[in-house]
C-alpha cells in the first residue's frame, strides 16, 4: 500500500511520486507517470504499487474506483 498523498491524477494518467518511508522498497526519490488504462481496480479502496525487480521498476499499480 502507498499513501494517497503519493498519487496524483493528471490528464496523462496517474502521477505517483514515492519518497523513502513511502513503500517498503523505497530508498530515494521516484516519480513514476502511469496510464490509466495500467491501473487495476484495488479491492481495498487504497493505492498499491509493486516494484519488481527493484524499486526503480513499476510492475502493477492498484488505484481506487474514481468518485468514491
Amino acid at each position: 500500500m502507498i499513501p494517497p498523498k503519493s498519487v496524483a491524477i493528471t490528464p496523462n494518467g496517474y502521477r505517483v511520486t514515492l519518497l523513502p518511508g513511502d513503500h517498503r522498497l523505497v530508498t530515494h526519490a521516484h516519480v513514476f507517470l502511469l496510464p490509466m488504462g495500467r491501473a487495476m481496480k484495488s479491492g481495498d479502496g487504497d493505492y498499491h504499487l509493486c516494484l519488481f525487480p527493484n524499486e526503480d521498476t513499476p510492475r502493477c499499480f492498484y488505484a481506487p474506483e474514481m468518485g468514491y
